[in-house]
C-alpha cells in the first residue's frame, strides 16, 4: 500500500496493484514486491532490525471474489443475506455479520499480517505498529469498524503498540497472550520543543507501567529547515540543548524495558475484549468516529454500552486524553483477553491457563453476543471454581448462523454466573484478586519462580494533570509537571514470604536493600523513593530475613548557594547541516532577540521582528451589510492624508504578516511549520453563503511600470486597485494586467463562498480562509497546477481519463510528475503505465476524501508526449491534482492541471473544469520552486526555478508617519547588543542613550 507522508510532501510511486489486494487469499510475495530482498538483503535483521506500520487504513470490506470466499467458509450465499449486514435489531441479522467479519477477518490475515509476520520472522526482524486512532486505545467499537478483529489481525505483530493517543494494555495483553517479548510505544509528537527530559519520563511511566516496552522518540527529523521545520514537534536528539544528557534518560528507560519484559506478566483477572458483540451490532455503513468519544448513538445504545463498560473497566493511556479505569483505581492487575485466547486455553483448579497466564476471573463488558467457543470455556472456568463477571447486559446468543444458541443460554443460567450494574461495580467485586503482589499505587509484577520485579512509580498515573487536551482536537498553553507529586515512600504487599529485596532506581543505576517486614505468609517491602519518578523492586522468595538494625542517617552540611554565581552563554547545538539557521554552518551562538513590546503612541502590544506589514480584514459579514468599495476620489484622499484606510467602527481588524516569514499564525491545523512560509500570508473570517469578508491595505512599491497583481484564495473574489474593479475569474488564482505608476497604492479585495475541506491540515473547526496577493512582472508567476474535475452535470460511471500533451524540442535532463488525487489513479504516458497509486484511506470518516500526491521520475525524450490519468471515479466533486516539469539543456516545459483538459467518462466527453477549493497549500505538491507570494522567502525556499521573485513591496494601514517604540528584556549577563535597523533610531540602556555605531556597549553586565 502507499504510504502517506505526514509532513504533507508527496510519497514516492506507489506499487502497481489492483483495488482490494489486502482480500486476496494466496498473496505470499515478499513486502514490499521483494526490493528489500533484492537491494539490502545483508543488513535485514541486524542493520534493519525492523520495520513499523504507522496507521494502517482498514482492512478491505469487500472485493470480488468475497462472495465466493464466503459461501466455501460459512456455507451459504452472502448475497442472499446483504440487507442483513446493514440493518439494526435482527438476531438473524446480527449472526449474519459476525459470520461476515469472521470471513472478512481470515481473508484479512491469509493476504496481509500473516505473510507480512512471516517475513519479518523469517528475517529475523521486529514488526511494529501504530494502528490507526482510536483502534490503538483498543475500542471495540472502532477497532473492528477498522480492522475487523482487531486482535485476530494485531496478534501477528511482534511488536503491536501504539503512539501516546493510543494505549499500551492491550498490546501488551495481546503480547502476554502470543508470546511477543516487545509492546511499542512512539511518543511524544506535537507536545512542543520545550519538554524536558524529565518531563518525557514522567510522560512514559502510564504507558510502561501498562506493559510499553519498546520506546520509540517520535521523532528525529532529517532536516529541520534553519529552524522552520516543526511539525509535530519535538525532534528529541541533537538538536536539543539537553542532547549531552540524553544517554541517562535513554539508560533508564532501557533499565525499566528491559528488565520489566523479564518473566512472566501477573494478574488473575481478564477482560473479555468484545469484539464478537461489536461485529453483531456494527452496520457495515456506520460511520468511524475517529476523533469524538466513541460513543456512536442514533439507536445504538448497546453498542455504546458495551464500548462505554469496557473503556470504564480498562481505561486507555492516551497521553491527550487519559482515562484512568475502575481495575487500575482497585489496584487490580489485569489483561485484556480474546476469544482465540480463552478458546485454546486449558480450565483447571478454578482458573485459565493460556500462554503462561493465569486468570480465575473473567469480567464480560455487556457482551451480549459470544462465540460459541468462548462460552462453553466460561462454563467449564465456571464448573471449575473459577469466576465469570457480567457488566451488565446478559450475554444472549451466539455468533454465526450454525453458533448454538444454547450454550450461551446455558451460560446466562449458570448459578455461579455473577452480574453487577456497572463497571465500578466490577471492579470492586473482583477487588480481592488483587495477585501475587499490590501496592499503593498500581504495579507492573512480572515473575519467574521464586524470584519476582515490580515497577513501582512515584505518582499515579504520573506527576502530570490530565487531560492534557480540553478537546478531541484542542491544545494547550503549557505542562503542568509537577515532580512534588512523587511520592518519598511507597510500599509492596507481596502473598509470599519473601527473604531479601532490593530497590533499584533506573534513571540511576543504584540498588539498595529494601526493609522487609513478613506477617504470616505475607510480606510488606518498603520502598525509599526518595522522590524518584519510579523504582524497580526485585525481590526473592525464602525463609523470613533477620531484622537488620538501622544504618545511621549520614551527617548533613548545609551551604547558602544563593550569591557567588557566574554565567556564560554556551552553545549547545550544532548548526552544521543549517538545522537552527540558514545558510548551513551559520554560527548561533548569538542570542537572538524577536519578541518586543511594540508601543505606537498611547497603546502597547506584543511584537515580533519582522512582522511589520499591516492589513485590514473585516467579517465575515453579510454581504448587503459590506461597506462599499473604495472608488477613485476614496483613494486619493487615503494617500493624501485626508481620511483614514477604513472607518474603524465598522470592526475592521488589523492582521499582521512578515515579507519574509508569512503570517504570524499559521493555524494549529497545520501541526506548525513543515519547511516552508506558507503562501497564504492573511487570514480573514471564513465566509458561507450569502457572507463576504473584505481585505484592505496600502502598497507601497518602488517598480513602476506594467505589472501583473496576483490574488490567491480557495473563494469568490472581487478585486479593486486604486478604486478600480478589475476582472477575476472563477478559479484560485486572480490574475490581472495593471499599470503603476505612484509608490502607494490602495489594494482591496472581497472573498465569498469559501470552499475550505477539512483533512489533516484543515481541522473542521477552521473558521478562517487564507489569502495572499503580490506583485510581479508580467508572465512572470508561472503556470501552477489546480485540482480539475469534471463539469457539475456530468456524472462519472466508475472511471475517468484526463489526457494532455506536451511537446519538448529537445531530450530532457529530468523530468518529474506529481499527481494527486483522493480517488484511486492510474498515470499512462505515451499508453504505458507509469504508476498505479490507490486511494489512501487515512481517517476518510473524519476528513472525508483528502487528496494524497505521488512523485515520478520520467525520462522524456523529444517530441509530443501524451499524459493520461484515469481516476477511479463515482463522484462528480472527485479531484484530480497535475504537475509536471521537465528540464531541457536550454529550457524548462510545464503541464499543470486546470481548466481545459480533454475528458472522458462514459458516453461524455468534453473539457475539465477547475475545482478552486483546498484541503491544504499544494506549494509543498509543487514539482519544483515556484515564485513565493512573498519577496523575503528565499532564504528559505531559495530562488524560484520557474519564473522570478516577486516584487518587493510594503504594506500598511496608515501612511502618516509616527514614532515607533520597541522595548525589550535583555538577558543577564548580555554585554554588548547588535541592532540591524532600516531607519534611524535613538537606543536606550535602562533610560541611558547610548551611542548608536552599531553595537551598544553596557557599563555593566545586566542583572536580568
Amino acid at each position: 500500500m502507499p504510504q502517506r507522508r505526514r509532513d504533507g510532501r508527496p510519497s514516492r510511486p506507489a506499487r502497481r496493484g489492483k483495488p482490494g489486494r489486502r482480500l486476496r487469499p494466496g498473496r505470499r510475495q515478499a513486502p514490499p514486491d521483494g526490493a528489500y530482498d533484492r537491494r539490502v538483503p545483508q543488513y535485514l535483521g541486524n542493520v534493519i532490525a525492523g520495520s513499523f506500520q504507522d496507521e494502517l487504513p482498514a482492512t478491505n470490506s469487500w472485493t470480488s471474489r468475497f462472495p465466493e470466499e464466503f459461501r466455501a467458509r460459512r456455507g451459504y450465499d452472502l448475497l442472499d443475506q446483504l440487507p442483513a449486514l446493514f440493518r439494526q435489531g435482527d438476531r438473524q441479522a446480527a449472526k449474519v455479520r459476525t459470520d461476515y467479519y469472521a470471513v472478512r477477518t481470515e481473508l484479512s490475515e491469509e493476504a496481509l499480517f500473516k505473510p507480512l509476520r512471516a517475513w519479518h520472522e523469517s528475517r529475523g526482524m521486529l514488526l511494529g505498529a501504530d494502528p490507526t486512532h482510536p483502534a490503538r486505545s483498543g475500542y471495540p467499537t472502532q477497532s473492528t469498524q477498522i480492522y475487523t478483529d482487531y486482535f485476530r489481525t494485531h496478534r501477528w505483530y511482534s511488536a503491536a503498540g501504539s503512539d501516546h493517543e493510543g494505549d499500551s494494555k492491550i498490546h501488551s495483553s495481546m503480547a502476554h497472550l502470543y508470546g511477543h517479548d516487545r509492546v511499542w510505544i512512539e511518543a511524544f509528537h506535537s507536545s512542543g520543543w520545550g519538554g524536558t527530559l524529565e518531563e518525557t519520563y514522567d510522560w512514559l511511566l502510564p504507558f510502561l507501567r501498562s506493559g510499553a516496552n519498546l520506546y520509540n522518540p517520535h521523532a528525529s527529523y532529517f532536516g529541520t529547515a534553519g529552524g522552520w521545520f516543526e511539525w509535530a514537534p519535538p525532534s528529541t536528539d541533537w538538536r536539543q540543548p539537553y542532547w549531552k544528557q540524553y544517554p541517562a534518560f535513554s539508560r533508564a528507560v532501557s533499565r525499566i524495558a528491559s528488565i520489566m519484559s523479564w518473566g512472566t506478566y501477573s494478574a488473575e483477572v481478564a477482560v473479555l475484549h468484545p469484539t464478537t458483540t461489536a461485529q453483531a451490532l456494527l452496520p457495515l455503513d456506520l460511520p468511524i468516529d475517529h476523533f469524538g468519544d466513541g460513543q456512536v448513538g442514533g439507536g445504538h445504545e448497546d453498542l455504546d454500552e458495551t464500548q462505554r463498560n469496557y473503556l470504564r473497566l480498562c481505561g486507555t493511556n492516551n497521553w491527550f486524553r487519559t482515562r484512568v479505569g475502575e481495575l487500575d483505581r482497585q489496584r487490580v492487575a489485569f489483561d485484556v483477553v480474546d476469544d482465540d485466547s480463552l478458546q485454546r486455553a486449558d480450565v483447571a483448579a478454578g482458573a485459565v491457563h493460556v500462554a503462561g497466564q493465569r486468570y480465575t476471573a473473567v469480567l464480560l463488558p455487556s457482551a451480549s453476543v459470544l462465540e460459541e467457543g468462548t462460552a462453553r470455556q466460561l462454563i467449564a472456568l465456571l464448573d471449575a471454581g473459577g469466576r465469570v463477571v457480567v457488566v451488565s447486559r446478559m450475554p444472549s446468543f451466539s455468533a454465526g448462523m450454525d453458533g448454538d444458541d444454547s450454550v450461551i443460554a446455558e451460560l446466562a443460567a449458570h448459578p455461579r454466573l455473577e452480574r453487577v450494574t456497572d463497571a465500578e461495580s466490577a471492579a470492586k467485586a473482583v477487588a480481592g484478586l488483587t495477585g501475587y503482589a499490590t501496592g499503593d499505587v498500581p504495579l507492573l509484577v512480572r515473575r519467574s519462580g521464586a524470584e519476582a520485579v515490580a515497577l513501582v512509580t512515584g505518582a499515579f498515573p504520573n506527576a502530570s494533570a490530565h487531560p492534557l487536551r480540553d478537546a478531541p482536537q484542542g491544545t494547550w498553553e503549557d505542562h503542568d509537571f509537577d515532580p512534588g507529586c512523587y511520592a518519598p515512600v511507597s510500599t509492596v504487599r507481596v502473598d509470599a514470604v519473601v527473604a531479601e529485596a532490593e530497590v533499584w532506581n533506573p534513571a540511576t543505576g543504584t540498588r539498595q536493600a529494601a526493609d522487609i517486614t513478613v506477617t504470616g505468609q505475607q510480606s510488606t517491602i518498603r520502598v525509599l523513593l526518595d522522590g524518584a519518578p519510579a523504582a524497580i523492586v526485585v525481590w526473592r522468595e525464602g525463609e523470613a530475613p533477620l531484622t537488620a538494625p538501622e544504618a545511621p542517617s549520614p551527617a548533613t552540611v548545609a551551604t547558602d548557594l544563593s550569591s557567588g554565581w557566574y554565567g556564560r552563554l554556551v552553545p549547545t547545538m550544532d548548526n552544521t547541516w543549517g538545522d537552527l539557521a540558514l545558510p548551513a554552518a551559520t554560527p548561533v551562538d548569538r542570542l537572538q532577540i524577536w519578541s518586543f513590546t511594540w508601543q505606537n503612541g498611547d497603546a502597547e502590544q506584543a511584537a515580533r521582528a519582522t512582522y511589520g506589514n499591516r492589513v485590514r480584514v473585516l467579517g465575515p459579514v453579510p454581504a448587503e451589510r459590506a461597506p462599499a468599495a473604495l472608488d477613485r476620489d476614496a483613494v486619493e484622499r487615503i494617500l493624501a492624508g485626508e481620511r483614514p484606510l477604513v472607518d474603524d467602527d465598522a470592526a475592521w481588524e488589523v492582521s499582521l504578516y512578515s515579507s519574509s516569514r508569512g503570517a504570524a499564525d499559521p493555524g494549529r491545523g497545520t501541526l506548525g511549520h513543515k519547511g516552508l512560509v506558507n503562501e497564504e500570508f492573511i487570514h480573514v473570517g471564513r465566509p458561507g453563503t450569502g457572507m463576504v469578508s473584505r481585505i484592505r491595505a496600502i502598497v507601497e512599491t518602488d517598480r513602476l511600470g506594467a505589472a501583473e497583481l496576483i490574488v490567491g484564495a480557495a473563494a469568490g473574489k472581487r478585486l479593486w486597485w486604486n478604486g478600480v474593479e478589475l476582472p477575476t475569474g472563477d478559479g484560485y488564482l486572480t490574475s490581472a494586467r495593471i499599470d503603476i505608476d505612484q509608490r502607494l497604492n490602495v489594494i482591496e479585495y472581497e472573498l465569498s463562498d469559501a470552499e475550505i475541506h477539512v483533512g489533516l491540515g484543515t481541522p473542521a473547526e477552521t473558521g478562517t480562509l487564507g489569502s495572499f496577493f503580490c506583485l510581479t512582472r508580467p508572465g512572470e508567476f508561472s503556470p501552477r497546477p489546480q485540482f480539475m474535475r469534471l463539469p457539475p452535470a456530468v456524472r462519472p460511471d466508475g472511471q475517468v481519463t484526463y489526457r494532455a500533451r506536451v511537446h519538448l524540442q529537445q531530450d530532457a535532463t529530468e523530468g518529474v510528475l506529481i499527481v494527486g488525487s483522493a480517488t484511486g489513479v492510474t498515470t499512462f504516458l505515451d499508453g504505458a503505465v507509469v504508476a498505479r497509486q490507490e486511494r489512501v484511506e487515512y481517517y476518510g470518516s473524519a476528513w472525508a476524501a483528502t487528496p494524497d500526491y505521488f512523485r515520478h521520475n520520467l525520462g522524456l525524450e523529444a517530441g509530443e508526449h501524451l499524459l493520461e490519468i484515469v481516476a477511479d471515479s463515482t463522484q462528480t466533486r472527485d479531484v484530480v491534482y497535475v504537475d509536471l516539469v521537465a528540464r531541457t539543456s536550454s529550457s524548462v516545459v510545464t503541464l499543470v492541471s486546470g481548466p481545459g483538459w480533454e475528458a472522458e467518462t462514459g458516453g461524455w466527453r468534453g473539457r475539465s473544469i477547475e475545482h478552486r477549493g483546498r484541503w491544504a497549500e499544494l506549494q509543498p505538491c509543487h514539482a519544483t520552486v515556484r515564485p513565493h507570494p512573498l519577496h523575503g522567502t528565499t532564504w528559505l525556499h531559495g530562488a524560484p526555478a520557474l519564473g522570478t521573485t516577486v516584487d518587493a513591496i510594503h504594506v500598511t494601514d496608515d501612511i502618516a508617519p509616527a514614532p515607533q517604540q520597541l522595548r525589550t528584556t535583555l538577558p543577564a549577563g548580555a554585554v554588548s547588543l547588535h541592532l540591524p535597523l532600516r531607519l534611524g533610531a535613538r537606543v536606550l540602556l535602562d533610560g541611558v542613550e547610548q551611542r548608536l555605531d552599531g553595537t551598544a556597549h553596557p557599563a555593566h553586565p545586566t542583572g536580568g
